[in-house]
């Protein structure tokens, strides 16, 4: 998913401070300007750990991970690029998007209240609060849509399926490895066809054409009503099946390309006639008697980094391509429609308001001729990105693409089911199905690099604005907040389980918080202090606690190359309970966790 939707949402780069004369960032940054960011991300990490580390690889390892989807790692390093006083507003921005997919709504709140101090007059920052707040309210648990995950995903990537007669068709890099794409070393994407069965369950998979798999990427698609027409996006190739790249930016845009089926063979293939070398034009879907055809693209013009447009077949030619309009549209991306019985358009959308990601939308047409846009909710809707939604004609069941955690691969298929019966309703119907969704009119939030129009603005942020963190004498800044030296402080989210002293990888995501500030303070000496619960001998827990604060110690040295002098590990087995749960006395698990803990204290700056 990470190639379709970047490759209509190429941003100039910001400059974070002048590129070092480093070779390891020389050859990444080579890397990252190649598209290459899996190994461009190894080599900036790796001068990461030889001790070379400023601004510049901060904002290149924060950007990286985005634009592969790692919101952990991204988080991680905008962050430390806020701690390091970046001046660039977006990557405040970017921050909060970050922790929203990482379901920080309350941290990304603040970061966003914090950002619109610089944008006052930005409506859209305001929205965006209120619509974190909404992610933590009942809202989250709608009953009215139950998601499937099915069986047929692979560990690479799986998504964008389609209807076809009786059976479905998606995109999918299993299988496909002779050529591994550089952005994200995932192999090319092809098409390949399924079975469902009476569960929605998908089977059988096989490689739908061997005439229409090239030796690169072709990407979603569409059929018309008799199953002998398909229109799908594909790579821009010359006519000896080489890639092309646009003058300016030397990208390798998408365009839509058609074929029929004429006996078993699917010919005759051609381009659609509105595309260009110059910019993307993909993700195509049809009306019923296949005389409308909405897509996505970032061609000029538009509202922002990719839309949704409509061309008309008027005497067998297509109409010149008309964008949906504001409402649909923002200043981020819309992308992946899919028309349902000519009225109702599904897409995805991480310029509204959402849970994080792209978010599934639905746009129902009104009898103005105005689209009214309701978000579909959770659990549709999650904070990672969910795309490529399609509903069978009686709007009952369904299937979706989502990277949301547990997914085998980068992204999977699910399928999901209306647990209400959904009537079809008039165009101008306020809610067009019965199910607990985010209502109203949803309004844009979008990054605000851009105007209405998608022209860069330059937007300089006003001195001491985001009242930052005092680093003095005797404090150091941790994770955003003012720490005193010598001051011991809890690690959240440090536990372990019972009888255990390996790291979980939720603990691993707080121990990455330390890494980052012993980078920062070369210096600095930290004791790592372990705690178990009162379960055990006395004995028995303090040999526990002295492992669990070894086992960490080693972690952000081993992970992070960081001096093991630098670090005092020691354990306090049970005797330092933080509540009543001593020898003897009933308490939760829950309450047992909390005293499997582990404390930090700044000895030395």
């Amino acid at each position: 998913m990470c190639f379709f939707v970047c490759a209509f949402s190429l941003f100039a780069q910001q400059q974070t401070s002048t590129p070092p004369q480093n070779s390891k960032v020389k050859r990444a940054d080579v890397l990252f300007n190649d598209f290459a960011y899996v190994e461009a991300i190894k080599l900036y990490e790796e001068s990461v750990r030889d001790g070379n580390i400023d601004a510049y690889v901060c904002k290149k390892l924060a950007d990286a991970n985005r634009k592969i989807g790692n919101t952990e790692q991204s988080e991680h390093w905008y962050r430390t690029l806020i701690d390091m006083g970046t001046n660039e507003p977006l990557d405040y921005y970017y921050y909060a998007q970050s922790l929203k997919s990482n379901k920080k709504y309350k941290e990304a709140e603040k970061w966003i209240k914090k950002f619109s101090e610089w944008q006052e007059q930005d409506s859209r920052m305001k929205r965006e609060v209120e619509s974190i707040r909404k992610r933590i309210c009942p809202i989250l648990d709608s009953n009215s849509i139950e998601v499937v995950k099915l069986s047929i995903n692979s560990r690479y990537s799986d998504f964008s399926p389609a209807f076809y007669k009786d059976k479905v068709v998606f995109a999918s890099s299993r299988d496909t490895f002779q050529n591994r794409y550089v952005w994200d070393k995932q192999p090319f994407i092809d098409l390949f066809v399924c079975e469902k069965d009476a569960s929605l369950q998908l089977k059988n998979v096989t490689p739908f054409s061997k005439e229409l798999n090239s030796p690169y990427h072709e990407g979603p698609m569409t059929f018309d009503e008799t199953g002998n027409t398909i229109y799908f996006t594909r790579n821009n190739l010359n006519l000896n099946g080489k890639l092309v790249k646009n003058a300016k930016d030397k990208i390798n845009n998408l365009k839509i390309y058609s074929s029929h089926l004429v006996g078993n063979v699917w010919g005759g293939i051609k381009e659609f006639p509105y595309n260009s070398d110059d910019f993307s034009t993909g993700h195509p879907t049809l009306s019923k008697d296949g005389n409308k055809i909405y897509f996505a693209s970032d061609r000029p013009g538009g509202y922002g980094q990719a839309d949704v447009y409509v061309c008309t077949k008027q005497d067998g030619e297509w109409g010149e391509p008309q964008n949906l309009g504001e409402t649909v549209n923002t200043e981020g991306n819309e992308m992946f429609p899919f028309l349902i019985n000519d009225s109702i358009l599904l897409f995805s959308s991480d310029g509204l308001v959402g849970f994080g990601g792209l978010d599934i939308f639905l746009a129902n047409l009104q009898s103005n001729g105005e689209w009214k846009i309701t978000n579909m909710g959770y659990p549709l809707n999650s904070p990672k990105d969910d795309f490529g939604a399609i509903i069978n004609e009686e709007m009952k069941w369904g299937y979706f693409s989502s990277n949301r955690k547990g997914t085998e691969g980068k992204d999977d298929i699910y399928a999901f089911k209306f647990k209400k019966i959904i009537s079809q309703t008039p165009p101008d119907s306020t809610n067009l199905v019965s199910t607990n969704v985010v209502g109203g009119n949803v309004v844009g939030n979008n990054p605000p690099q851009n105007n209405s129009r998608g022209q860069t603005q330059n937007v300089t942020p006003p001195q001491n604005t985001l009242n930052p963190p005092i680093d003095t004498a005797n404090t150091v800044i941790f994770n955003g907040k003012t720490v005193k030296v010598g001051e011991t402080f809890v690690l959240e989210n440090i536990y372990y389980d019972l009888d255990k002293y390996n790291i979980r990888p939720d603990a691993a995501v707080e121990l990455n918080k330390v890494i980052r500030f012993m980078i920062l303070y070369p210096n600095a000496v930290i004791e790592l202090s372990s705690h178990t619960d009162s379960r055990a001998s006395f004995e028995y827990n303090a040999t526990l606690s002295q492992n669990r604060a070894k086992s960490a110690a080693e972690y952000i040295c081993k992970s992070g190359n960081i001096d093991p002098k630098r670090i005092i590990y020691k354990g306090y087995g049970e005797t330092k309970l933080v509540n009543n749960c001593s020898d003897g006395v009933n308490c939760s698990e829950t309450d047992h966790q909390l005293n499997r803990r582990t404390e930090i204290t700044i000895l030395k700056k």
